[in-house]
């Protein structure tokens, strides 16, 4: 009987215990710094739903038409190599904008290699 009470209290024990977190994938922490990023910006984050994340985009650096002459743009296309410099990932929502109405927002928002939100556009 001793040996079933100790049975029952180590398993209850081992039970209760934490279960280890399984690591977040790339996708679901660009979702938590954009969540995140929304909460320090609305007006209004009380009235913040969550209605679309599209999936997450390897955003690639592009090259700029400001050269001063045809040379040195196309010396500058010829030795362009476009780099994946962060991420892209597209969210729609629904907020309150600054005189309370609840709207739909669609925001295309760019994230460092890190997954921190650099930039955020409207769409």
């Amino acid at each position: 009987m001793k040996y079933f009470y100790s049975l029952l209290i180590i398993t209850s024990l081992l039970s209760c215990s934490e279960k280890p977190k399984m690591p977040l994938t790339k996708q679901q922490q660009a979702e938590v710094n954009v969540k995140n990023w929304l909460f320090k910006n609305l007006n209004d984050t009380v009235g913040y739903q969550s209605v679309e994340f599209d999936s997450l985009k390897s955003h690639k650096t592009s090259i700029v038409d400001t050269f001063i002459n045809e040379n040195e743009r196309k010396k500058a296309i010829e030795s362009f190599k476009p780099q994946a410099d962060g991420y892209e990932l597209s969210h729609n929502f629904r907020a309150k904008n600054k005189i309370g109405a609840t709207i739909l927002n669609r925001y295309t928002f760019l994230l460092d290699t890190s997954l921190n939100v650099t930039n955020a556009k409207e769409k």
